[in-house]
């Protein structure tokens, strides 16, 4: 079980720390000039491979759609852990971006850096007790965890690693440092306020354009005209919840 004590990490495992560069095409991302002032947490909705993650993304037709970072996962039928915490730089963070927030082409958009999480989401569980993902996959029950609550409509989730976290925990500080970003603003500010992380990792609308800090892309994703959500990155694990608030 990872803990976070006082802002460090309190566990007996070795994570994957290197960051490697395996960058998108030139034409499958933008160049910027303009200063960064917020980063958002994403999940990809896909298995554990970082490197299928940014090869899917070249193959795919949808225009310049991607992440800056991708931090690889467990898989969650097998057990296979080769890429867990492994993170991969798809393109220079502070000189580029892709379309990540589906918030069309506004400052925020352009100025915030995305880290992705490979991790399928949501999961059901059906009659004969068996866990599975949105594609029909199997999910190992280590695997799963069950929420106290339904979190945008379900309550089984496939976890977040421990080693993920920790590396996206020292991705968060490492950017903060170098951009100047508020790393304690947006998430954290948001989980003190409310008090309840289900409603802090919730749409915020109050976010704009000049909002500076850490979010998510559930605080950018309202529901649709039928009350019906699109994403679900990220969802509110204990772990995740305690690693923001000791930024």
């Amino acid at each position: 079980i990872i803990k976070w004590n006082e802002g460090f990490l309190d566990t007996d495992f070795s994570v994957k720390t290197n960051i490697k560069k395996y960058y998108l095409k030139p034409d499958e991302y933008f160049r910027t000039t303009e200063p960064k002032t917020a980063i958002f947490l994403h999940h990809t909705a896909g298995g554990p491979n970082p490197y299928n993650v940014v090869d899917g993304w070249e193959r795919d037709t949808r225009g310049r759609i991607g992440t800056a970072y991708v931090v690889g996962g467990i898989n969650p039928k097998t057990l296979d852990d080769t890429h867990d915490g492994e993170v991969l730089e798809c393109f220079n963070p502070l000189t580029g971006y892709a379309w990540h927030l589906g918030i069309g082409d506004r400052p925020l958009h352009r100025n915030s850096i995305g880290i992705e999480m490979c991790n399928y989401g949501w999961l059901t569980k059906d009659s004969t007790s068996r866990y599975k993902t949105y594609v029909n996959s199997l999910v190992d029950p280590s695997q799963v965890v069950y929420l106290q609550k339904p979190f945008r409509g379900y309550q089984f989730y496939q976890r977040y690693t421990d080693a993920q976290l920790v590396a996206v925990r020292q991705l968060i500080i490492d950017l903060g440092k170098q951009t100047g970003i508020d790393i304690t603003l947006g998430l954290q500010k948001r989980l003190k306020a409310l008090k309840d992380p289900y409603k802090a990792f919730d749409y915020d609308p109050s976010i704009g354009d000049l909002s500076t800090g850490l979010y998510l892309h559930t605080n950018v994703s309202k529901p649709n005209r039928w009350g019906n959500y699109e994403k679900f990155d990220c969802w509110p694990q204990d772990e995740l919840v305690d690693m923001i608030k000791t930024l």
